[in-house]
């Protein structure tokens, strides 16, 4: 993707964020989405065809599953990047509702099988420290739950998160699998796997992967820096528990200032396109 606010970018959120809304309508239910995905749809289940795109491994759905597992998330300049890491976050979205549905679970969790899911996820996985970059920033800086980062970091717990539920679900059902399954699955949770080749190789183990419950986000009480809204009262997203210095709600300045912002646009105060697209950004951010 070239950015994102390019088109193939703004086509693929569009697409995931379908896909999640009609798997959340009706999670246990033929549906639109797994007809996009590939499945064939009877009146009540679903299957997969031997002779069809899905079969092949060309369907919607494997390509949602290359996003997981190989979708980029960083750069050497800027670190990880919050709106690649959104990508990502959609489209395992997407595989967690298919296999915690009753409808597709089986089918699901069989195909994960077959592509080595667990091994390839936690050997691709990135291990957290003070030092990771998020969209440039780090996790200690002052204002880093005020930026655009914090989302990213958000997200990437919310991925993590839902690669130890499916490594949770594997290891309940471990005894069941295939011998060779049930072997690669150990493996790939001790923290090493055996190449093509034949030869041992050590990936971060199922504990490395809880790095983050390590890390110490520096809560922020400053004002947020605003240029186009600086006149915004921001007092009302402020938020405090007991004993504790207040900080301000980042979801409520957002909303607050989208009001701002519709508000301006209606009287006719942003009147350049330039503007128009900066307070957007700001908005955004």
């Amino acid at each position: 993707d070239e950015g994102p606010d390019s088109d193939t970018y703004l086509i693929k959120i569009h697409i995931l964020d379908f896909i999640n809304a009609c798997l959340e309508a009706v999670p246990n239910s033929p549906s639109i989405a797994h007809l996009l995905l590939g499945f064939q749809c009877a009146s009540d289940s679903i299957e997969i065809s031997h002779e069809g795109a899905f079969s092949k491994g060309t369907s919607l759905f494997h390509a949602v599953l290359s996003i997981v597992i190989d979708y980029p998330v960083a750069d050497q300049g800027s670190g990880l990047l919050s709106w690649l890491i959104s990508v990502r976050r959609k489209a395992f979205q997407i595989l967690k509702a298919l296999w915690q549905s009753t409808l597709s679970s089986d089918l699901v969790m069989a195909q994960l099988r077959g592509n080595e899911f667990l091994s390839n996820m936690i050997s691709k996985e990135l291990i957290l420290d003070a030092t990771t970059f998020w969209d440039d920033g780090l996790i200690n800086d002052e204002h880093f739950l005020l930026s655009s980062s914090s989302n990213g970091f958000l997200d990437f717990i919310r991925n993590r998160t839902i690669l130890l539920q499916y490594a949770a679900l594997e290891f309940r059902h471990v005894q069941k699998h295939a011998p060779a399954v049930k072997e690669q699955t150990i493996m790939a949770m001790q923290g090493y796997s055996i190449s093509t080749e034949g030869q041992k190789l050590e990936t971060p183990t199922i504990f490395d992967l809880f790095d983050f419950m390590e890390l110490d986000v520096r809560k922020n009480d400053a004002t947020p820096e605003l240029h186009y809204f600086k006149t915004v009262d921001l007092s009302a997203c402020l938020e405090a528990l007991s004993n504790v210095t207040p900080t301000y709600n980042i979801k409520k300045v957002q909303e607050l200032i989208s009001l701002r912002q519709n508000e301006l646009r209606n009287i006719g105060h942003l009147p350049t396109s330039k503007e128009a697209i900066a307070s957007e950004k700001e908005a955004q951010s």
